[in-house]
Parts: C-alpha cells; structure tokens; sequence
C-alpha cells in the first residue's frame, strides 16, 4: 500500500459564505437539528454523479453518506432518471395505476406478506403502524429498544430508563442526546417500554409482567442506529416467539436495511419473519420522499374494515409509485451478481481503512453488514448501544470531520453507506485521502487527551 501524505484539506469559502446567508431564512442554517452535533458548517453540492460530489468551490468528494442511506443507486443513474421525463406521470389523483405495479413489485420479495400501504416518510409509517398494532391486538404500549432510532414523533425519541429492574418508567431529561422542549407530557411513560436490545432476559421479565397491555415490539434488526450492532445468535427468534406466544406484534424498522441488505430486507437474511416491516429511503431511490408498510391480509384488514384510519395526500403518488418500480428494475436486473460486488467493493473499502488506521497507530473497528456499517474508533467491535459512551462518540465525530475535509463523506453517527456504482477508482480516491484524515484525527484526539477534554 503506497500511503498518499501530500494531499491538501478542502477550501470551502464559498459553501461558508452561502451558509451565513442561509441563517437569515434558516433556524441555525440547518433543516435537521441532528446535523449540527457532528460537523461545521454545511456543505453546499452543486452536482453528483454516480458515487461523487462536487461542492460550490469545486471540490469533490465520494460520497459514503449517501442522504443517510437513501442515495443506494448513486447519483444520476441514467435508467432512474428516465422517470422524470415522462410528462402524464405528474398529474395528481387519488387512485393511480402505477400503484398497483409498485405494491405487486415490493411484494413478491417478501413472502408471507400481502398488503403494502404507502406513506412519505419513515416517521409516517412508523406511527402508523404503531396504530394499526394497537387496533390489531387491544392493547394500548409498545416496546423499544436503546439505540434504534424510529423517527422524531414525541412517543418514539430518545428517553431514559432509570429502573434496572423493570425498565419503566421511561423519562424525558436534558442529559439525553434526544432531548426536545415541546414534547407531550407523559407521552414517554404511557406509550412505551424502553429496553436494552439484545438482551432476552430483560424482554421475558417485562413481556411477562405487562404482556397484556403490550400491542408491539418495534426494533431495527440490526441496530444501525446504535452503532452497527448485530443480533446475538438467536435473541431474534426468541423474540419473535415471545411475541407470538403472547399476541405481541413484531415490528422491524427496515428503513435502512430494506434495499440495502437485499430486496428481502434484513428479515430474510436472518431468517426471521415479523408481522409488520417498515420500508424507507432507498425504496425511492433517494431522490423521491416515500415509505412503505406491509403486513399479512388479517393485520392489514384493519384498514379495509375501516377501524383504522390511514391517509395522507400524497401517499402513492405517481412520480414515487414510478421511482419504487424503477428501483426494483434496476437491481432485480441482476440482483445476485449487484449485491454481491457490492459487498465485496464495500469489504475491500473497509480493509484499507482499517490497514491505513494502523499505519497511523489510531484503533479503528468496522462492523455491521458491509453495505450500512459503521466505524469506531475503538480497539474492539461494540456489542451494545451502552458501549457507545461519550468518549467513543466524540473520536467518531472527529474522524468523520476529517475525512469530510479530505473529501470523504460518511453519515452522522460514524455509518458508511455504499451504493452499486462503487469502483475501483473510489476505492483508489478513498486511499488516497483517508491516511491524511486519519493522521490529523490522531492528532487531534492527542491534543484533546493532553487538555483533559475527555
């Protein structure tokens, strides 16, 4: 490996400047009070192509952020684009034939479900499911788990469990990361059970104690969110026979792994089938906000019964219902040799950040699946959210600016998305760039260990 020690950090005058001018319209120049907690000022993209970016100064960048996932196809892929060019697809109606298409394309990847609802948005599905389970099962709480992440509605972010026992009540302090002024009054403590995940011990005491007031149990199968901490052997199907021994629907948030860990999603590359999955991001091609749900005939009959109420204006709209089939055109073309060299590119990518880590002597792990995994700056793999403290945030936050400042982007919370177009010459531009990233970090977090800061 021939170490690159020449290249010089990006010149964003132009992306600060636009930045300043954005505070007169802009709460803090941000659309997203989570962006600010890890980087500077934004960047400001003029173009992309493929797995690239370039900024308003010119400087371009590969992008492994990929809008938190959703860029899966990479930027301007030529066969997605087609959509946008054909004029009757804008027209705006309630019922549309390109939905029929879209929801019998979703479908038939995912045995055993039959129904499929469209939304916009991951937070929309997710508090529509959370409904439609409530309806299904006559029961009013749900539980969740430390770490993953089910959008920004008050019932689902954040909280605090201070009971080790019976981790109940959840409670709403300023010392979490989530914390939010304006949230409801008691939303916390008298909708949800908030749980460490990979724990079966702590699921059975509380399922067993409040088994009939629990309608759900919502997780992300693999906790991405969390860090990229993957199930322990058999928690999952342990899970799903606790729910079913005790009328509990089983929830996976696929927002993330929908797409990206295969058009099955994560549920059937673990094997494991819950009762209602939850899709997002890249299902739109990261272009086009949508998001979906699909459950068997008997849960989704909520709806057709019309004891449940699901709606919204723009739910399957055409120009999404055309995105989604799309989507599913381009991968199912060759599904298994796309996923494959995309997880092999995507391996490769992480072996040289790892060996490049080394060269500079600063402890690097990389974990979760290849395609949405995370890095830590850390001497050994995380196997839970509680191993995720401030100090291990903080090293995070400082690789992830420096790499930003030698043009590698990776997402919040440390993740590294790839998209199929990944190549040899990303690959080569990642190697490149990556050691004088690193070099800097260690540099950094040495001053930072030398002031005390952590």
């Amino acid at each position: 490996m021939n170490v690159v020690i020449d290249v010089k950090p990006y010149y964003q005058g132009k992306s600060i400047a636009y930045c300043n001018r954005s505070l007169n319209t802009i709460p803090g120049g941000y659309h997203s009070n989570f962006r600010k907690k890890e980087s500077g000022p934004p960047i400001y993209f003029v173009r992309g192509k493929k797995g690239r970016l370039w900024d308003m100064d010119g400087n371009e960048y590969l992008d492994l952020y990929a809008k938190s996932g959703a860029m899966f196809l990479g930027h301007s892929n030529p066969q997605y684009k087609k959509i946008f060019f054909q004029p009757e697809t804008f027209m705006a109606a309630d019922y549309v034939s390109h939905s029929v298409k879209a929801a019998e394309t979703v479908l038939k990847h995912f045995d055993g479900f039959d129904m499929i609802r469209f939304c916009l948005s991951g937070n929309e599905a997710v508090q529509n499911v959370l409904r439609l389970a409530r309806a299904y099962t006559g029961k009013n709480k749900f539980i969740r788990f430390q770490g993953h992440f089910h959008g920004t509605a008050d019932n689902v972010l954040g909280g605090i469990t201070k009971d080790s026992c019976s981790y109940t009540p959840v409670s709403d302090e300023e010392n979490d990361i989530f914390y939010t002024k304006g949230r409801a009054e008691g939303i916390l403590q008298n909708q949800s059970f908030l749980l460490p995940w990979n724990d079966i011990c702590v699921l059975k005491k509380v399922v067993e104690k409040y088994k009939n007031e629990i309608a759900a149990v919502i997780m992300e199968p693999i906790n991405l969110n969390g860090g990229g901490i993957m199930p322990r052997k058999d928690y999952l199907q342990q899970v799903r026979e606790i729910c079913s021994k005790n009328h509990i629907l089983l929830i996976f948030d696929e927002v993330i792994t929908g797409i990206r860990m295969g058009l099955g999603g994560a549920q059937k590359e673990l094997g494991i089938r819950p009762d209602i999955i939850i899709l997002g991001k890249a299902l739109g091609g990261g272009y086009l906000p949508v998001s979906a749900f699909i459950a068997p005939h008997k849960i989704m009959d909520e709806y057709k019964t019309y004891r449940v109420v699901h709606g919204g204006t723009f739910n399957a709209y055409p120009l999404s219902m055309l995105a989604i089939t799309a989507v599913y055109d381009i991968l199912e073309h060759d599904e298994k040799n796309t996923f494959h060299k995309l997880q092999k590119k995507s391996t490769e990518l992480h072996k040289i950040f790892i060996e490049l880590s080394k060269k500079v002597g600063l402890p690097l792990v990389i974990q979760g699946p290849a395609t949405c995994s995370s890095y830590h700056v850390s001497e050994k793999e995380l196997t839970s959210y509680e191993e995720m403290d401030q100090k291990i945030k903080t090293k995070n936050a400082v690789l992830k600016n420096c790499l930003q400042k030698y043009g590698i982007l990776t997402a919040y919370t440390s993740r590294i998305y790839t998209n199929i177009t990944l190549s040899d010459c990303d690959i080569d531009f990642f190697e490149k760039r990556a050691y004088a990233a690193l070099k800097d970090t260690e540099i950094i977090l040495e001053r930072l260990k030398r002031g005390k800061d952590f």
